[in-house]
């Protein structure tokens, strides 16, 4: 039920004024800064938006509360996030919903986790991954990536279609995050998805050159390299767990750019990368 408010707004015909009343009552909210409260408003702000067929008037309200007030950007992501939602621009939606959830400074775990395990259950994989995704940023755990990997499996065995959605939604959200470190890498991840290994490997080497204390990068390397490489698999027979963890590391990474045909730049690659002492705590921004 529409507050009374809004509803009187409604009575008189004037569509708008109720949709930026509701907008308002959604600031008010936001200052207290409590998600369920928040949510529910911004959920019932895109349902009047839809039934009044303003969402993407209401979508342009939003966005030019951005980088006002605290409540009001926090108000304007947690509200595009329904809105897009609606318009069926899951990306946007997703990326809104991690910036407001950042602000805010919500529990992701409390927010994305329960939403991401819902959407599975419904095997919405595509719309899923965006949540792992989006978790994994905020986190900075690479252990998230299970997650999103969970995600992929399912959109492949849902079908061509649902994997293409996957693929397409994942690579839109990650351009949306610019710099973000967790999301250069799933790009990455996403290439050697597409088959495009050697070009992944070179991305990787890239962003590996770029942030060289980046032990989480290395950390993925290894995931992709062993998903990539068959080969790389025969490494286990042998009694690696005598090597550290490190040593084991540059084996993983070392293997792929051998078979990428460039085993000069392989072989420079490991020399540098062993002159790190990569002892500190993994960390996504190290």
């Amino acid at each position: 039920m529409l507050p009374s408010e809004v509803q009187r707004l409604l009575d008189q015909g004037k569509r708008m004024e109720a949709v930026e009343r509701m907008v308002g009552l959604l600031i008010d909210a936001c200052k207290e800064a409590e998600y369920k409260r928040c949510s529910e408003i911004a959920l019932a702000l895109a349902r009047l938006a839809k039934e009044q067929d303003l969402l993407e008037w209401t979508a342009r309200k939003l966005g030019e509360l951005e980088g006002g007030a605290k409540e009001e950007s926090v108000a304007a992501h947690l509200g595009l996030f329904y809105i897009y939602r609606a318009l069926g621009r899951l990306p946007k939606a997703w990326h809104n919903l991690s910036l407001a959830v950042r602000l805010a400074g919500w529990d992701m775990e409390s927010v994305i986790l329960p939403e991401y395990r819902r959407l599975m259950r419904q095997k919405r994989y595509a719309e899923a991954g965006l949540s792992a995704l989006e978790r994994f940023k905020l986190s900075q755990n690479y252990a998230h990536l299970a997650e999103l990997e969970a995600a992929y499996n399912g959109a492949k065995k849902a079908g061509r279609e649902e994997l293409a959605r996957f693929l397409r939604w994942l690579r839109e959200a990650c351009n949306l995050s610019g710099d973000d470190i967790g999301a250069r890498l799933v790009l990455v991840l996403l290439k050697a998805k597409e088959g495009k290994e050697v070009e992944a490997a070179q991305e990787l080497e890239g962003l590996l050159r770029e942030y060289p204390r980046f032990l989480a990068a290395l950390r993925v390397a290894v995931d992709l390299f062993l998903s990539l490489h068959p080969l790389v698999h025969k490494l286990q027979r042998y009694d690696l767990l005598l090597l550290n963890e490190l040593s084991l590391l540059h084996v993983y990474w070392l293997q792929p750019l051998m078979e990428a045909g460039d085993k000069r730049r392989a072989l420079e690659a490991y020399r540098e990368r062993v002159r790190y002492q990569l002892n500190e705590t993994p960390s996504i921004t190290s």
